[in-house]
């Protein structure tokens, strides 16, 4: 009796034991069977699961790359390189941009054909074979005055149109901003704008009287210029006393700035300019 009392206190313990692991159980009252084969089956897709895990940071790790390459200063310097190289060439390609209306508002129109000249005097002065050595010697000495202002014109126009113009259509663009225009080039365009108006207005008179009769040149049309030279060239007062400042501030930003540094060195190279900045600033 006693011993079917004790097997059947067992029975029970055993029956409520797994009624217990039943209850506890995630998996619900699985067998003990059932649990092996379902936990054999979790640790086969474990692996699975860690390698998809993988992946993920794998793709996330690739794109936090990407994003640190958004924000990075090199990739930008990079980047503005590129659109620099970009706009210098689609200016040599299609020609100078225009110069911003800020900088010509006010200011005069004058065609480039007013600054063409013959290549001597000879070729504008009618039976110049009879002239006397002191004849001669003074066309000589108006020519190169004329030839003088004529080419100083010509080597403005480049840094206005060539290195001024397009620094400042590429800042539009939002390249090369750090660099201060004025400390650059000064105040050339008033230089630019005096300069013609002399030419345009005095001494180009000399040039045109001599074409039209085909006779000398004459010295006396240059003298009302000459009265008002002080007046007319006062711009030349700030430009030559910060001109050394300017090359100062050229030779300062091309060594530290790389993008200044190309955009000099394409500029110089380029077919419109025949010059270069720093040897005529």
């Amino acid at each position: 009796m006693a011993f079917l009392m004790s097997k059947s206190i067992k029975n029970r313990k055993t029956a409520s034991s797994e009624d217990s692991c039943s209850e506890v159980s995630p998996y619900g009252s699985l067998s003990r069977n059932e649990l092996r084969k379902h936990r054999g089956a979790t640790a086969a897709v474990a692996p699975v699961a860690t390698a998809s895990c993988t992946t993920a940071t794998g793709v996330a790790t690739k794109g936090h790359s990407k994003l640190q390459s958004l924000f990075n200063p090199f990739s930008k310097v990079q980047d503005k390189q590129e659109q620099l190289t970009d706009l210098l060439t689609g200016y040599s390609l299609n020609g100078l941009p225009k110069m911003p209306d800020l900088q010509t508002l006010g200011r005069p129109h004058y065609d480039h054909h007013m600054f063409q000249i013959e290549s001597h005097w000879t070729d504008v002065v009618m039976n110049h074979h009879s002239l006397n050595k002191r004849q001669r010697d003074q066309q000589e000495a108006i020519w190169e005055l004329l030839t003088t202002e004529v080419e100083y014109l010509h080597t403005l126009k480049v840094i206005m149109d060539v290195f001024m113009c397009c620094l400042l259509n590429l800042q539009n663009e939002q390249i090369l901003q750090e660099i201060e225009a004025e400390k650059l080039f000064s105040n050339i365009g008033d230089v630019f704008y005096a300069t013609c108006h002399f030419w345009t207005i005095h001494m180009s008179q000399v040039l045109k009287q001599a074409r039209g009769r085909r006779e000398l040149l004459n010295p006396c049309l240059l003298k009302a210029g000459f009265l008002v030279f002080e007046k007319i060239f006062d711009p030349y007062t700030k430009y030559c006393l910060e001109q050394e400042n300017c090359r100062e501030y050229i030779k300062q930003k091309t060594k530290e700035n790389e993008l200044f540094r190309t955009f000099i060195v394409v500029s110089d190279s380029t077919d419109f300019s025949h010059v270069q900045l720093t040897l005529i600033l």
